[in-house]
């Protein structure tokens, strides 16, 4: 799981499923995460799917398909490729038939819910918060930061390119743009050397020099002031987290809580719900800024 909360369907019935995963969205949403889902129909399309990509954070499976009940069958075959992803079984006829079917195949890892009622129920969303807190721990939300981060770098050079390329920009901007590039270069130099002349070595290895911040500030004079003024907080919500993320350690505090501390900000930053959901919301709020004004000026 990264942004996308990974699922496999695998139901006869289409529009049943196509309407559950609205709901779906939405509750995922809510966790500043985006469905990503797969959706089989049959038993061998289902098996076939799950040997060529088994890494879904959700298994889905329905007990009856046409007259067959199999499901079980399906949950069978997965545990013996040894595939130990959540799964939800479900079924019209209710959890207890399906809870015996799994303990007649000692299955393992499985919840049984009722079809007609049980993606209602505050059963069903707790399955899906567990799945998730999982995934909310310092070393995963670190690599979740630093991967999305590097994307977000790559991004910021899309939208430049596409600049570069389009009729919009003057003669006049390319310069000042090509001006100020290279103040940021002669700049941080000569901050390097200073500081390597005048920091004692235990001072010189609390300065990691991030280009990302570079890149940030050089993008917004390239952009107008309007598009500009949507990546005023990207620093503070990007680049600052990121450098915190990257240079930081995991303790427990007193109270027995995950938290992560750097020397970059020395205040502990409790790794829980709240935190994974904004780092989440930030990163998909400038992929979507960045996609938009990619989109927009690779067409000029």
């Amino acid at each position: 799981m990264n942004l996308c909360y990974s699922v496999l369907w695998v139901d006869d019935v289409k529009t049943w499923v196509t309407a559950k995963n609205r709901m779906f969205r939405a509750y995922l949403a809510e966790k500043s995460l985006e469905l990503s889902d797969d959706y089989c129909d049959t038993i061998k399309e289902a098996e076939d799917k799950i040997k060529i990509s088994h890494n879904y954070d959700l298994i889905l499976i329905d007990y009856k398909f046409g007259i067959k009940r199999e499901g079980d069958k399906l949950i069978q075959l997965i545990r013996d490729m040894k595939i130990f992803s959540t799964i939800i079984f479900y079924s019209q006829d209710g959890e207890e038939i399906l809870r015996n079917k799994l303990a007649n195949r000692k299955l393992e890892g499985v919840f049984c819910l009722d079809r007609r009622t049980g993606f209602e129920s505050s059963k069903f969303k707790d399955i899906i918060s567990n799945t998730i807190r999982r995934t909310e721990d310092p070393n995963f939300i670190r690599g979740l930061v630093m991967a999305e981060t590097s994307d977000l770098d790559m991004s910021m050079l899309d939208v430049k390119k596409a600049i570069f390329s389009s009729k919009k920009l003057t003669k006049e901007k390319h310069a000042a743009v090509e001006k100020k590039a290279k103040e940021y270069i002669i700049v941080q130099s000569n901050q390097n050397k200073q500081q390597a002349e005048d920091l004692q070595v235990s001072e010189l290895i609390l300065k990691p020099f991030f280009d990302s911040n570079k890149k940030h500030r050089l993008l917004k004079h390239l952009l107008e002031k309007s598009e500009s003024e949507s990546l005023k907080n990207y620093a503070s919500e990007i680049i600052d987290e990121r450098n915190i993320f990257a240079h930081a350690r995991e303790e427990i505090s007193s109270a027995g809580q995950k938290v992560l501390i750097s020397h970059i900000d020395p205040t502990p930053r409790i790794i829980d719900e709240n935190l994974c959901k904004a780092v989440r919301s930030n990163i998909k709020k400038y992929k979507v800024i960045f996609q938009g004004l990619k989109d927009k000026y690779c067409l000029k």
